[in-house]
């Protein structure tokens, strides 16, 4: 469970170091719209076999680039993977209607980049290719069959982006970190998604794709017949307090992270554990209140807006604002599940009862203000990391516990 929150966290930080290219750019004086400009001197480019490789910055001046159809008798169709990589002088640039491919990564990290102009023969989208760019919208062009991953995302200036109808592929990923945007409207004619109030979906509206992280509500319901919620779907949302997932039974990797002001979500009978588990997928939603699951739901139960198995032997999930600083383990808990506190810097205390007979790994991972934790006898396993980054003085541990390096360390297991 763990081990897939890494492996996403780890992809997104792959693709935020992307190597830079260390190009060096002029001024452009024109002030003209990009789409009236001539296209830039053709010895400002590198081309081999209709493929344009690198962009030479030192030979012009220009901060609005229109890349020409041919250069020398040479059509140009494709733009190379990381092309313009990092470039931090472009502002502009016009793609012509002879490109009908753009590598990976072609304009990755241009942070200066806020005005793109599409060729109309253009097939995808790919991945990276405008991440961390200053893009505030573009057109998207009706030939754009697939929009892949972190296309768009780290584009902290894009406030709305429209869909066509062409599009049959959207990565989960592809707007991730963009804390700015506010709608994606997709075409009515497209067969494969579909847009309502702003957020995306598959077309049958039983997948909710991508909520806009800077979307003005402050609570939201989720459709009925939404089962689904993708990865990321939520991640970074700024102004939402409250979300019913009534009719939702999945829930995607790290699909509400760093939503900031979420304090309340509500789910339905149906809902099944998360792909990473709840502890995951409310990381970096500081002031969860409480969880609610409805009670006919046959996997958990919820005590207090904290989160049990049904039977509640296991405390799953407990939220990060709490009424009190010292928690009280009710009798009955057998198991503390891995990472149910982690990271919960109010805490001050625990209290075991006599039932608790383990403690999963990571359960108390971060929780730098603990003191005076006493572990009980009838504690039978503490796991790895249980209190990783807690003082050590703080915990007292059963002479049972043999592990202690694990406990307090970052060691992990060789199944990860």
């Amino acid at each position: 469970m763990k081990k897939r929150f890494f492996l996403a966290v780890a992809l997104f930080i792959l693709v935020v170091g992307i190597v830079a290219c260390g190009r060096k750019g002029g001024n452009d004086e024109s002030g003209m719209k990009l789409e009236n400009m001539k296209p830039t001197k053709e010895t400002a480019f590198e081309v081999e076999g209709g493929v344009l490789i690198s962009f030479k910055d030192n030979v012009v001046k220009d901060k609005k680039i229109v890349i020409p159809e041919s250069i020398n008798g040479e059509v140009i169709t494709k733009i190379a993977d990381g092309a313009f990589c990092e470039n931090e002088n472009i502002e502009g640039i016009l793609i012509p209607d002879s490109i009908t491919e753009i590598g990976e990564q072609a304009f990755a990290n241009c942070e200066n980049l806020s005005e793109v102009i599409l060729s109309s023969n253009l097939i995808s989208l790919p991945m990276s290719v405008f991440y961390g760019t200053a893009i505030e919208g573009v057109v998207i062009p009706e030939s754009v069959q697939s929009i892949g991953e972190y296309a768009f995302a780290d584009c902290h200036s894009l406030k709305e982006i429209s869909i066509p109808s062409s599009v049959k592929s959207i990565d989960s990923s592809s707007f991730m970190d963009t804390y700015n945007l506010t709608s994606i409207n997709v075409a009515e004619e497209n067969l494969n998604f579909s847009s309502e109030n702003g957020v995306l979906f598959n077309k049958e509206k039983t997948n909710l794709i991508k909520y806009p992280a800077n979307k003005e509500d402050s609570s939201y319901i989720v459709p009925s017949g939404v089962k689904e919620v993708s990865s990321f779907a939520f991640l970074g949302s700024k102004k939402l307090k409250t979300i019913n997932l009534s009719d939702v039974e999945n829930v995607g990797s790290i699909a509400f992270l760093n939503s900031e002001n979420l304090e309340e979500v509500i789910f339905g009978s149906d809902f099944a554990e998360p792909y990473d588990g709840f502890p995951y997928l409310f990381r970096g939603c500081n002031k969860i209140k409480r969880i609610e699951i409805a009670e006919e739901n046959e996997v958990f139960s919820t005590v207090d807006g904290a989160v049990y198995n049904k039977d509640k032997t296991e405390l799953i999930y407990f939220p990060q604002v709490m009424e009190n600083v010292i928690v009280n383990i009710p009798v009955g808990v057998e198991k503390i599940a891995n990472a149910a506190f982690i990271e919960h810097e109010e805490l001050r205390g625990v209290v075991f009862s006599d039932t608790v007979k383990v403690i999963g790994r990571g359960a108390f991972e971060g929780c730098i203000n603990l003191k005076n934790v006493v572990v009980p006898d009838n504690v039978e396993t503490v796991e790895t990391r249980a209190f990783l980054d807690v003082p050590r003085m703080a915990v007292k541990l059963p002479d049972s516990i043999k592990n202690v390096e694990e406990i307090f360390v970052d060691v992990l297991p060789d199944d990860e």
